[in-house]
């Protein structure tokens, strides 16, 4: 019987899923030690070869048969550990500048790919050479190992032509491979030797090689964050703003507010507001001189005003700060020994949004002051401008925009008869009525069948017979019997018997009303009374702006 059970127990356990796996052991996880990145050698034993491997066969040479193999390597190591574990090489705040702290690391871990790039480049620093042809070369990382003898005689000679600010034809390559030198050799070169050759570089080729504006922006910023330089925008001038605007930090090229120069001032226009007023239609031909003045003298006059307040958004403390970290001279080659990590804490400017929104207030509200100041009535809508920068705005321009000349009487009037007749091309702002619609439509059938009746074919008549007398001829300045009720009739039926006695009386305001009425212009209104005068009266009515004398007693019914 038991032995029974014990059967019946082992079949039970037998379709027991835990029972059929392995049991686990159980391990205390040990704390990630941090690794050294030394370069370290491992040995190991060769591996045994015999005669019948087949076709795996590996060579030897006999001096080292036998003996043990030795290979330099690094061992794995955790980068994010080794960065939170070495400090800073270098810690420092900027003069002038949107930047608050910089911090410059050490590259966490050691490679010797271009070693002998650096060395190169050490042996060849002050090395010329004579007027030679130029050498094609091309290369995606070029380095002085892949030049042959003529390349090398061209780049030495052509260098020297772009120390001296001459700048021959010559392939990208090169402008690279002279570019990898500046920044490799940062001990040998004096820093502000090499921003000037990076900056006169580009300057000398930005127009052949376009593609520079993309990656030396950044280059320059990195090289001058580590060699403690200001960025060069006194000697680029207009130009730094190309770079600045492809930059990932553009607060590296802006001046604080309150330090020499207007970059700051520059970048608030053009990088932190959502609105561009050199796309407003009223900034063109005289005027777009007028805006570049005044829409720049009125934001560095507000900024100039709140420089003193910290708190204030366009003082640059009431910014919000930033952190940004990123490796050096991205894409370019780059030795171990001139690798860094980079980190900068400064006050950002691009990404706050209500910065963005008092900048383009103040921009707009400007523009709306210059446009009431050149005559034109359309405005452009405000978000929320601070009642305090609407009066700093205003202070400039009180005293920077040219005083009007008081208008003579005689000018006064001639401006407001303009104003006047300006009226009458603006839209009708009547309402629409059926009533309306139906005398509009009455008029133009009636236009219309003058107008057929006046260009209709005339039509063949027997010529008279001989005998028969002529008519005789009517007499020279003598108005065409005709009938006045006819006229009279005509015009009242067409709605033109008003602007007739209007101008008759000489009241013209009354006759351009009476015409804007009609939805016509007055010449076309006139156009309409002497058409129908002429199928009356064989004649005009109307001529000068003022009734025929002939034709006054004429219409003395209407």
């Amino acid at each position: 019987m038991p032995q029974d059970k014990s059967r019946e127990d082992a079949l039970d356990r037998f379709w027991t899923i835990d029972e059929l796996l392995p049991r686990k052991q159980s391990r205390t996880p040990t704390p990630p030690q941090p690794h050294s990145t030394e370069p370290v050698e491992l040995t190991v034993d060769p591996p045994s070869v015999s005669a019948d491997d087949g076709e795996r066969k590996l060579t030897q040479r006999p001096a080292d048969e036998g003996q043990p193999l030795v290979y330099r390597t690094i061992p794995p190591h955790d980068t994010a550990a080794v960065r939170q574990k070495a400090p800073p090489i270098d810690t420092y705040q900027p003069e002038n500048s949107l930047i608050h702290t910089v911090r410059i690391y050490r590259w966490p871990s050691a490679y010797n790919y271009y070693e002998r790039f650096v060395a190169d480049a050490r042996r060849y620093l002050h090395v010329d050479a004579p007027p030679c042809p130029r050498e094609p070369f091309f290369s995606y990382v070029p380095q002085y190992a892949q030049l042959t003898e003529n390349r090398l005689a061209w780049y030495l000679y052509w260098r020297s032509q772009v120390r001296q600010g001459i700048y021959p034809d010559c392939d990208y390559t090169y402008l690279l491979l002279y570019l990898y030198e500046i920044i490799n050799l940062g001990r040998e070169i004096p820093p502000p030797e090499g921003l000037a050759a990076l900056c006169a570089l580009w300057q000398g080729y930005r127009a052949r090689y376009p593609r520079l504006d993309r990656f030396l922006g950044e280059w320059i910023c990195d090289y001058c964050l580590i060699h403690h330089l200001p960025p060069p925008t006194a000697a680029l001038g207009e130009e730094a703003e190309v770079l600045a605007a492809g930059s990932a930090l553009k607060e590296f090229w802006l001046d604080r507010p309150g330090a020499a120069g207007g970059s700051y001032v520059d970048a608030l226009i053009r990088f932190a507001a959502n609105y561009d007023y050199h796309k407003s239609k009223f900034a063109a031909g005289e005027n777009l001189a007028l805006y570049e003045k005044h829409i720049y003298g009125a934001m560095a006059y507000v900024v100039a005003a709140v420089a003193d307040n910290p708190q204030h958004m366009l003082s640059g403390g009431g910014m919000q700060d930033s952190h940004l970290s990123r490796d050096a001279f991205g894409g370019a080659l780059c030795a171990h020994e001139n690798k860094y990590r980079i980190e900068v804490d400064y006050c950002c400017f691009t990404r706050s949004h209500e910065l963005r929104f008092l900048v383009t207030d103040i921009i707009k509200y400007t523009e709306n002051r210059l446009r009431a100041y050149l005559g034109i009535k359309s405005r452009l809508g405000l978000y929320a401008l601070p009642n305090d920068i609407r009066a700093l705005v205003d202070a400039y321009l009180a005293d920077a925009l040219p005083r009007r000349v008081a208008l003579t009487p005689a000018k006064r009037a001639e401006a407001e008869e303009e104003k006047r007749y300006a009226a009458f091309y603006e839209p009708l702002s009547t309402t629409l009525s059926a009533d309306r619609a139906a005398e509009i439509e009455r008029a133009s059938w009636q236009m219309t069948h003058r107008l057929v009746e006046a260009f209709a074919p005339e039509e063949e008549t027997p010529e008279a017979p001989p005998a028969q007398p002529a008519p005789p001829p009517p007499q020279p300045d003598v108005p065409c019997p005709a009938s006045s009720d006819s006229l009279s009739t005509a015009l009242q039926a067409a709605g033109l018997a008003d602007i007739v006695r209007a101008i008759r009386a000489g009241r013209t305001a009354d006759a351009h009303t009476a015409a804007k009425a009609m939805g016509l212009m007055l010449d076309a209104a006139i156009e309409q009374i002497n058409e129908a005068a002429i199928d009356a009266y064989g004649d005009i009515l109307i001529e000068d702006g003022a009734v025929i004398d002939d034709y006054l007693d004429e219409i003395q019914d209407l």
